[in-house]
């Protein structure tokens, strides 16, 4: 899933179809939930709406659970009341996601798997490829996909 949000990016409007915490809305490059873990951790409900947090005036309460924070959770707070008091609303009627790596902004596996590659290293990959986990032949049969040389359906479509 942590891939797949590296492509999305919302447009909020109201702030009622996604997730405060756990979509990637306000950082495009990581979840409030994993850049804000102590503070995530404090608050009553994981699974708020942005609209619920940002109330009706844009008055931002974030619901921590208890009286006290700690030192790192006040200096996450901060940081986070920082980021929001920056944050424009959308004038689209509602809340909008688009797929980053398409130019028309849709969903396509190929623009995933091109998506994947760019933010994967290649050692990465032959390590996990050439692994001794699994038979020689996986592997082979592993990076022979990876290099495209496998006649699948589509690859023979292509050929004609």
């Amino acid at each position: 899933m942590a891939e797949f949000n590296k492509g999305v990016v919302y447009r909020i409007a109201d702030g009622k179809r996604v997730r405060f915490w756990l979509d990637p809305w306000l950082t495009n490059d990581a979840l409030l939930c994993e850049k804000f873990p102590n503070l995530y951790q404090a608050c009553n409900s994981k699974d708020d709406l942005v609209a619920d947090i940002a109330g009706e005036n844009e008055d931002w309460n974030l619901r921590v659970s208890r009286n006290r924070m700690w030192d790192r959770e006040i200096r996450e707070a901060a940081e986070l009341l920082h980021l929001l008091e920056n944050f424009q609303f959308s004038q689209d009627p509602e809340d909008t996601r688009r797929w980053k790596w398409e130019k028309q902004g849709n969903f396509s596996v190929s623009s995933m798997y091109d998506g994947m590659m760019k933010f994967t290293e290649k050692g990465k990959i032959n390590k996990r490829i050439w692994s001794t986990l699994w038979p020689a032949k996986v592997s082979f049969f592993i990076w022979c996909v990876t290099k495209k040389k496998i006649l699948t359906q589509d690859m023979l479509k292509r050929k004609g």
